[in-house]
């Protein structure tokens, strides 16, 4: 917590922690590719009506905004399974 997410060392090192790729991590972060992917989410984000964070999308029918209890998250995960599996 605290860290400088604007920093590409900082970022890579994260990267590292979470057990990613690092060189693909930073390459990405160094060329347009990752800023590609990013701006495609943010439109998609937007074209949703997505207006704050965090919000879980399921099966890209059900969507759960704010922070909630893993139990809540868990119903809706059920709930759209179910959804999936009577279509």
């Amino acid at each position: 917590y605290g860290e400088n997410i604007g920093d590409l060392p900082t970022l890579v090192q994260i990267a590292r922690r979470a057990g990613l790729d690092v060189a693909r991590t930073e390459a990405d972060l160094k060329g347009n590719t990752g800023q590609a992917r990013v701006i495609q989410h943010v439109e998609l984000a937007v074209q949703m009506g997505v207006s704050s964070v965090p919000l879980f999308v399921f099966n890209k029918q059900f969507a759960v905004s704010g922070a909630r209890q893993p139990a809540y998250l868990l119903a809706a995960m059920e709930h759209s399974l179910k959804s999936v599996q009577a279509s």
